[in-house]
């Protein structure tokens, strides 16, 4: 009893083994499997290795011993085998694409829910049906309602086309739509013909334009990439990357770029149309978008914090949080105006790359199944937020709240990051400024005196953190100390400020005002200078320096009558380069006395003539 139990299971595996086989090498399947087609034309009675069909992964889960398969086969109408048992091949010469297609029919108009059967049971009442393919949007590669219907004989497909029927299929109840669908039917050639004839070249400003097209979804094998530049050969494309993985599905992908738009549309209109196949796996291609190209790039990023594009305007932290799986490790969530996309975003901090990475791919696999993730009825797109792009974000903040412009000169997020403090009392020491930061554990802190007009003092504090740097200007930012208030801003070797300097007028009523327009820009003020100085004495002393702006007027503070001159840089550090190199120097016979301005310092003078711009 029992050995007739094993035998009819080994009877049954068998059988299994030969009909995946016979699967493979059928006339409908083998003219559109590449990879077989490539091992029989290596040999001249198209004998191919049992090995090699073994890598189909159907074939695996039942056997991995060429033997088993080629006992499997010897009743095989269609296939023999060699008599070392190691190869197989076609007993008969199969079709071309060329005449499968010809009993190939398309039909159009099925609602994207319809399943294979259901397409099947409603044409074999026309003739023997040997296959039926579902053919994919060329954006989603999801089914799009129309399907390829191959017929077992040529004269079934031209009788149902020359009769002109439409066929009616009636959808099930449970559907939301409750019409019938009229389904219309055409050769595969004609269809084809009709998608090339349709194509239209997109602009490079056109939202669907790309060069780039993604084929994913492939199976494992050292000859791969060769494979892929055989099936888009005809298609002329410049370049074919390396194969990469999904970082989210850990599928292999490639992506294949082409010189025009209406050359990747032809590639994949053509190529989804084929069916082609790669080991038994159906090669699919769809348009690779720009923000899906960056979105690639981005998943291969190391980062501790997640950007959160396109948010809704005054989307509450509340809100943000509701899309995350896990909360609990969630650091820090801050609201940004990008600048560069002109909308609304957000970052949020989690504790370490890793727990970012980790969340970030729950996303994503949820979002291939369900859809971009929405914040109160907005799709948002979640990606790995950079510490350049987060030292922009959090720098063009900051400069917004102070009416300041900022340009982006450096991202070495290598390097330490500065915290500039200004308006710091001339009372106030370095220990006390030290003292205030201890908790962010500041590297350096270097207080400046400005000079003698405002006797007021800056800092240069370093921190070796981003973080540290953030948590220390959101405490010292408008903070009193010694009677003075406190303006914080991360800068250094990052960003440099450029204020936004208003433009004057000037009239007679603007020369007799006595009270002074706050100065915007960092400057020197040089003073003991003869009424006969010209600009270009100036700029001599100057020379190789950056020079903004230079105004020369007459000194309010001289009891001589000596003029004075305002230099405006556009960074705080070349007014200290402007100030050790021009102060104490003889200029006409006097000793010219120079300090530094901030942003936030007031400057007494006249505007006498309209600014010079070097």
């Amino acid at each position: 009893m029992i050995n007739n139990q094993l035998f009819d299971q080994q009877q049954k595996l068998l059988e299994d083994i030969k009909k995946q086989i016979e699967i493979i090498f059928s006339d409908e399947n083998l003219p559109r499997n590449h990879s077989i087609l490539r091992e029989i034309a290596k040999n001249t009675e198209g004998w191919i290795e049992i090995n090699i069909v073994l890598t189909y992964p159907n074939l695996q889960q039942l056997t991995e011993d060429y033997y088993t398969v080629a006992e499997s086969l010897k009743e095989s109408l269609l296939l023999v085998v060699s008599e070392d048992c190691s190869k197989i091949r076609r007993k008969e010469k199969f079709p071309r694409l060329e005449d499968l297609d010809r009993r190939t029919i398309v039909a159009q108009g099925f609602p994207i829910l319809t399943s294979e059967k259901e397409i099947t049971d409603l044409f074999k009442q026309y003739g023997e049906i040997c296959d039926v393919i579902l053919l994919v949007d060329n954006k989603s590669l999801k089914f799009n309602g129309n399907a390829k219907i191959v017929f077992k004989q040529i004269e079934r497909a031209e009788t149902l086309i020359a009769s002109h029927i439409q066929p009616i299929f009636k959808m099930q109840p449970i559907r939301e739509e409750t019409q019938n669908k009229t389904i219309t039917v055409e050769f595969s050639k004609t269809f084809i013909d009709k998608v090339n004839s349709q194509r239209k070249e997109l602009k490079r400003n056109d939202k669907d334009y790309s060069t780039k097209a993604y084929v994913g979804n492939l199976p494992p094998s050292e000859t791969l990439k060769e494979q892929i530049q055989e099936i888009f050969h005809p298609f002329f494309p410049q370049l074919i990357s390396d194969i990469q993985q999904d970082q989210i599905t850990g599928e292999d992908f490639v992506i294949i770029t082409f010189g025009r738009d209406i050359e990747v549309q032809q590639a994949i209109d053509n190529i989804n149309f084929s069916n082609l196949m790669i080991y038994g796996v159906i090669i699919h291609a769809k348009k690779l978008m720009k923000n899906e190209d960056e979105e690639i790039k981005n998943l291969k990023l190391r980062s501790k914090r997640l950007i959160i594009d396109d948010i809704p305007k005054d989307c509450k932290r509340q809100e943000i949080l509701k899309i995350f799986p896990n909360t609990n490790i969630i650091k820090r969530v801050q609201n940004f105006t990008d600048d560069t996309r002109q909308s609304q975003c957000a970052v949020v901090t989690f504790e370490t790359d890793e727990q970012a990475k980790d969340t970030l791919i729950q996303i994503k696999r949820a979002e291939k199944r369900f859809g971009r993730i929405q914040i109160n009825g907005s799709e948002v797109m979640i990606l790995f937020c950079n510490e350049g792009q987060y030292h922009r974000l959090v720098n063009k903040e900051l400069a917004s709240k102070a009416n300041m412009n900022l340009k982006l000169i450096n991202t070495d997020v290598n390097a330490k990051v500065k915290v500039m403090l200004f308006g710091i009392s001339p009372i106030t020491t370095r220990q006390k400024v030290t003292n205030e930061l201890k908790d962010f554990h500041p590297s350096r802190v270097v207080l400046i005196k400005l000079g003698t007009t405002t006797n007021q003092q800056i800092a240069e504090v370093d921190f070796d953190s981003l973080d540290d740097a953030q948590d220390a200007v959101e405490k010292m930012n408008n903070r009193e100390i010694d009677g003075s208030v406190i303006r914080a801003f991360i800068d250094g070797n990052i960003m440099e400020y450029q204020t936004q300097v208003p433009q004057m007028k000037h009239s007679s009523s603007i020369r007799q005002q006595r009270s002074p327009p706050r100065q915007q820009q960092p400057s020197i003020i040089i003073r003991n200078l003869s009424n006969n100085t010209q600009d270009q004495n100036i700029r001599d002393f100057l020379r190789g320096i950056n020079v903004q702006r230079i105004s020369i007027q007459p000194d309010q503070q001289s009891e001589t009558g000596s003029r004075m001159a305002v230099v405006e840089f556009n960074n705080i550090s070349v007014a200290f380069q402007a100030q050790k190199r021009v102060n104490g120097q003889f200029l006409k016979g006097n000793v010219l006395q120079v300090e530094v301005q901030d942003q936030y310092s007031q400057v007494e003078f006249h505007v006498m003539l309209p600014d010079k711009k070097y």
